[in-house]
């Protein structure tokens, strides 16, 4: 399991979790990615209660997390792209409304 600073994030074991440090300019940028992260936290217990969801969710091999202009989550073969923006990230459902397709 993934974690950010001591709380787990609740990805599966095998997902690749990799911050574009680059794209962050200051510590600040930081927030919304923890936000994100909070986000996954909180919705992934009430998702993953079907074989269906957990499928979904399995798709997921790399997670990647940077800062842009807006804040958006899109999935592209076996990656995920959350991009994340001053106070602004992915709202879970905007993550698995990608997984779903």
């Amino acid at each position: 399991m993934s974690r950010i600073g001591k709380q787990p994030i609740p990805i599966p074991d095998g997902v690749k979790v990799q911050i574009d440090e680059a794209s962050f300019s200051k510590k600040d940028d930081m927030y919304a990615a923890s936000y994100f992260f909070g986000h996954i936290i909180d919705g992934v217990g009430g998702y993953c209660t079907d074989a269906a969801s957990k499928k979904a969710l399995c798709q997921l091999k790399t997670l990647v997390v940077k800062r842009a202009d807006d804040a958006t989550f899109v999935f592209k073969g076996s990656t995920g792209t959350a991009t994340v923006y001053g106070n602004t990230s992915p709202s879970f459902e905007m993550m698995t409304a990608q997984l779903d397709k």
